[in-house]
Parts: structure tokens; C-alpha cells; sequence
């Protein structure tokens, strides 16, 4: 599309208008009934039947269209620092609470691309704008089911991969750590999986989880309910380890108890290794909190013990080890033996440790 095209839809508010017919689909709040015969209301549900399979064939791709050109228009009203988009069409895109038109489509799962491209163009030279439109997609997420915040997640993904780019643009992966501690409590599992791949792939993503190990690791790992929790927290501290094949043996939850052969780690690698070790050896002492099977289940340490055992993939951390070894021998004698798979856990962290053979 040209200059002068983008410039007659401007000036006719086309934005306003594409914003109102796509919110205007989701039906109206308080529709009026209307009482047909037998008959009528079988060809009118005939003639709907033909109707809803056509609209269905080709709603996807023209709203997706809509919302491309939509994020063209915005970037095409812009002069320098400012966007010279009418009263009218700003209103449309950002007004009323919680941003209905950002919040609907995003939700819709329609063109999430695209959404991204308008949000950056929306905020560029906006910091407020921009933190903002980040507490509305977590708001959602904290609303919404695990299936239903799938695009707004997908959408957080985007917004986090962004680096560089023209000036002005806000640090969208600060504001967006900064506020996803706040929506962990209504979805920890799919939050922690979602940081487990960010982490290795965004420097200040990784930087930030594993500065803020302590805010997390004894929440998620040990202490939390739900065993799929307990599992992603496991994920998310592997992804902290910058090592390929260290992630890679780690995939499943039979894994876990398998024997780490020694790996080759970069000196980089190793220090990281060890600090996240270090943290899980100094929850020894605290472990015996979580070993009440009338509270907790027999079962609440099998990830936090399958994932230290891991870690134990040279001399240097059984050496490591030695300094907590009464804590885990005192933790020893308190879970009873009908605890078989938290028993099996302690046995295998012995002997990895050449304590127990």
C-alpha cells in the first residue's frame, strides 16, 4: 500500500471503522428475541447454517488482514516522535478499560504477529503506554484458563524476543519480568514453563531468574501442592544451565532417576551449575518441612531430590556435598521407609555422593 492510500484511509478514520465492525461481531449484550413459525425458523436456520460455514472459510484470514493493516496505518500516521492518528482511532485502539480491542483479538488468537508489530508501533516514544498495555496481558493471564492465556503468552514470547530496533522503543522484557511474579500464583506451571524457555534464549531473562532463585526454588520445587508445578520448577532450573546436552538428558520424569554420566561443561557452565546447586544443597536443612505424609503426600521432594542428583556429574560437586551431608543423613532418619519413592530419591543422592553404597 502506498503513501497516498494510507493517508485517504487515515483521513476517513478507517481504524475507528475496521475496530467497531470487529467489536461490533462479538454480538450484542442484550439481543432481541424475535418469534418465528415452524417453518421460518427452519429456513432461517438453513439459510444461517450456509451462512456461518462461508463466514467461518474466510473470517481467519480477513480479520488477520484487518489487523495487519490496521498495525500499517498506525505505523504509517507516525511523524518523528508522535502518532498523528485521529481522536477517534486512538480512542479505538487503546481507550476504554483494559484495552477491549487489544484484549478481544489477542484473546481471539488473530494475527498475534501483527498485534506485536501494532503494540510497538502504539508505543514507541510511550514508555507509559507500553507498561500499560503489559499489566492488561497479565491481568488476562490471571483471569483466564491456562488454554485461553495460551495467545497472551504467545504474544509475551514476542514482545520478550525483541531487541534492537528503531529509538524510542521501550524495554518490553523488563516490564514484562517485573510482572510475571505477580500472575505465578494463578498459573505457576504454565508461567514456569513459559520462563524455561525464555531463559535460555534471552540474556536478561536468564540473568533475572537466577538472580531471584531464592523468590522461587523452595516455592515451586518443594513446597508446592501439585507435582506438575513441581516439575516445570524443575525445568526452569535446568534451562538456567547454559549447556545443550546438560537440558537435553533432562527431559522426562523417568530420567530424573537415571545416573548422569560426567559431562564436559565450559568453566562458565560450571559456575552457574554451582550456584544453582549451592542454592538446593542449602535447602537441605529446610526439606524436613515438606516430609509429613499426612500434610504433604509421600511424594513431595522426588523432584528436588531427582533434580540435585542430577547435578552430580563430577568429584567436584560430591566435594560440594560433603559439607551438607547430616543435614540429608538427619532428613534421612525422619521419612519413614513406607516412603518408597522419597526413600529411593535420598538412597540414589547417597550413593551418587559415595556415602552410601
Amino acid at each position: 500500500m502506498g503513501e497516498e492510500e494510507s493517508q485517504f484511509l487515515l483521513s476517513l478514520q478507517a481504524i475507528s471503522i475496521m475496530v467497531h465492525f470487529y467489536m461490533g461481531t462479538k454480538g450484542p449484550e442484550n439481543p432481541q428475541v424475535e418469534v418465528l413459525s415452524e417453518e421460518e425458523a427452519e429456513e432461517e436456520d438453513e439459510e444461517e447454517d450456509i451462512l456461518s460455514l462461508a463466514e467461518e472459510k474466510y473470517r481467519p484470514a480477513a480479520l488477520e488482514k484487518m489487523i495487519a493493516l490496521i498495525a500499517l496505518l498506525v505505523e504509517q500516521s507516525r511523524s518523528e516522535r508522535h502518532l498523528t492518528l485521529s481522536q477517534s482511532d486512538m480512542a479505538a485502539l487503546t481507550g476504554g478499560k483494559g484495552f477491549p480491542f487489544l484484549f478481544q483479538h489477542i484473546r481471539d488468537g488473530i494475527n498475534i504477529r501483527q498485534t506485536c508489530n501494532l503494540i510497538f508501533s502504539l508505543c514507541r516514544y510511550n514508555n507509559r503506554l507500553a507498561e500499560h498495555i503489559v499489566s492488561m496481558l497479565f491481568t488476562s493471564i490471571a483471569k483466564l484458563t491456562p488454554e485461553a492465556a495460551n495467545p497472551f503468552f504467545k504474544l509475551l514470547t514476542m514482545l520478550m524476543e525483541f531487541a534492537g530496533g528503531p529509538p524510542g522503543m521501550p524495554s518490553f522484557a523488563s516490564y514484562i519480568l517485573q510482572r510475571i511474579w505477580e500472575v505465578i500464583e494463578y498459573n505457576p506451571s504454565q508461567c514456569l514453563d513459559w520462563l524455561a524457555v525464555q531463559t535460555p534464549r534471552n540474556k536478561l531473562a536468564h540473568s533475572w531468574v537466577l538472580q531471584n532463585m531464592e523468590n522461587w526454588v523452595e516455592r515451586f520445587l518443594l513446597a508446592h501442592n501439585y507435582p506438575r508445578v513441581r516439575t516445570s520448577a524443575a525445568y526452569l532450573l535446568v534451562s538456567l544451565i547454559p549447556s545443550n546436552s546438560f537440558r537435553q538428558m533432562f527431559r522426562s520424569t523417568r530420567s530424573l532417576h537415571l545416573p548422569t554420566r560426567e559431562l564436559p561443561l565450559s568453566p562458565d557452565t560450571t559456575v552457574v551449575l554451582h550456584q544453582v546447586y549451592n542454592l538446593l544443597l542449602g535447602l537441605l536443612g529446610r526439606a524436613k518441612l515438606y516430609v509429613d505424609a499426612s500434610v504433604h503426600g509421600t511424594t513431595k521432594l522426588v523432584q528436588y531430590f531427582s533434580f540435585m542428583t542430577y547435578c552430580l556429574i563430577s568429584k567436584t560437586e560430591k566435594l560440594m556435598f560433603s559439607g551438607y551431608f547430616m543435614d540429608l543423613w538427619n532428613l534421612f532418619q525422619v521419612v519413614p521407609c513406607c516412603y518408597p519413592l522419597n526413600i529411593f530419591c535420598l538412597k540414589r543422592l547417597l550413593k551418587k555422593s559415595h556415602y552410601l553404597y
